[in-house]
């Protein structure tokens, strides 16, 4: 486990880096893996209740396993969103998760086995969520979703960030 100081300054200087809203979240992801033990993350945009696909992710894998959530319609990114609160399965393998059959069998297909998601929230509203993968099986530990929680609330910025890039490129219009 790393300190809370180190976690807090290495993702702080993380968002602030160049390459926009973009490299912020796919800095942030890279973070995630580094730091907190995660074999993979991805960070999705909803806006205006629709989900708006991937925005950063820490490599092709994770970005391939977020976008499958849209495509079959089912997943934590789109659980955790909805519900607005953190979906953790620990085991994606055991016969009683059920909740999203065509997502868990890519997933598992892929080599996960375990998976995280938590939402991005802006004044109390979700703006996204936070992916958050694993090759092997167990349970999360306390801090682990902690710090989870941290890099979640960070993520915001980017999003926000990227939000604001789409909408001065349309000249002010939703």
């Amino acid at each position: 486990m790393i300190s809370p100081e180190r976690l807090r300054a290495e993702l702080g200087s993380v968002i602030l880096g160049p390459g926009g809203a973009v490299g912020s979240a796919d800095r942030l992801c890279n973070a995630c893996v580094d730091l907190l033990e995660v074999d993979g993350a991805a960070i999705s945009l909803m806006r205006e209740g629709a989900m708006h696909g991937t925005f950063g992710s820490s490599g092709e894998l994770s970005r391939r396993l977020d976008e499958l959530q849209f495509t079959f319609g089912e997943g934590p990114c789109l659980e955790a969103v909805r519900q607005c609160r953190q979906v953790l399965v620990d085991d994606l393998s055991d016969p009683r998760e059920r909740r999203w059959p065509a997502f868990t069998e890519a997933l598992l297909g892929s080599g996960v086995r375990a998976v995280a998601a938590l939402p991005v929230t802006v004044a109390a509203s979700p703006i996204g969520a936070l992916d958050l993968f694993w090759h092997s099986t167990g349970s999360f530990g306390g801090d682990t979703m902690n710090e989870a929680q941290w890099v979640a609330e960070l993520a915001a910025l980017p999003l926000l960030g990227l939000i604001g890039e789409r909408r001065r490129r349309s000249g002010g219009r939703r």
